[in-house]
């Protein structure tokens, strides 16, 4: 009996100390024959931090000073990252601080656990940074004649009318977005990428999943989305799903916690 106890204790104990803790890096390349301007363009991707008891000022410090060393263009944040009214503002000003080592920003989009939490501190914290909030939004960088275009949606609250709003939002957040730009999409939940393949979206981010925060030869155990972890492709768009760099609970197998970059090409 005890034998057979070891190895469910070993899986307890890296599960729990270790993998949960080993934030790890994956890189993409995204095919856009289109957007030759931007060739080379480098967006990094951060979501699902939830700081808090299992992500301190000191661990996000030091993801933020990973991504910086990776030298992206941009840096975009999907939800679900303030999660402790405890250090929310610290976190938002930590972040803040490294707007300007990111050449085109960081951008912003709510998850749902940010609704959770007060978010008047959440919105007058990051009013007094450079960060860009898009909420059913876009802003569009332009270089020569070639464009390219940040889109960021709300997370629908309301589940019994999930996809109705997730529509509506997307309808709001592509006003004013033009036709030939490079598009880029932010959104928490991973449902948007249908959104993202149903409008031309070259690339989507999302998160929100945690990839099931357990898997098996890099699938998830338990899906309980559509799209619950790693790259989705339809008719030339692109949507990710990342897997987070934090949890739920302190314990992940066979799907550690990630940051990614994506090199435009």
């Amino acid at each position: 009996m005890k034998s057979a106890l070891i190895p469910v204790e070993g899986i307890v104990l890296y599960g729990s100390f270790i993998e949960k803790n080993h934030i790890i890096l994956n890189k993409y390349n995204i095919p856009i024959a289109a957007a030759s301007t931007w060739k080379g363009l480098k967006i990094a991707h951060l979501t699902d931090v939830h700081m808090g008891s299992y992500f301190s000022l000191a661990k996000l410090k030091t993801t933020m000073e990973r991504l910086v060393a990776l030298e992206p263009d941009i840096l975009a944040v999907t939800g679900d990252i303030f999660d402790d009214d405890n250090t929310n503002e610290k976190s938002i000003a930590l972040i803040g601080q490294y707007c300007n080592s990111f050449k085109h920003g960081i951008y912003y989009c709510w998850g749902n656990h940010e609704y959770m939490r007060n978010m008047d501190v959440i919105r007058n914290s990051l009013a007094k940074t450079d960060i860009h909030v898009l909420e059913n939004q876009n802003i569009t960088i332009e270089n020569g004649k070639d464009k390219l275009t940040l889109i960021g949606v709300d997370y629908p609250r309301d589940r019994t009318h999930f996809t109705q709003l997730g529509t509506e939002y997307m309808e709001k957040a592509l006003v004013g977005v033009p036709q030939d730009s490079l598009k880029i999409l932010l959104a928490h939940h991973s449902d948007f990428i249908d959104n993202a393949f149903a409008n031309n979206i070259n690339l989507a981010l999302t998160g929100h999943t945690h990839g099931g925060q357990f898997g098996l030869f890099g699938y998830p155990l338990f899906p309980g989305f559509k799209y619950v972890r790693g790259m989705f492709v339809n008719n030339g768009s692109y949507g990710y799903v990342s897997t987070g760099a934090g949890s739920w609970f302190p314990f992940r197998l066979g799907c550690p916690p990630e940051i990614t970059l994506f090199t435009i090409v």
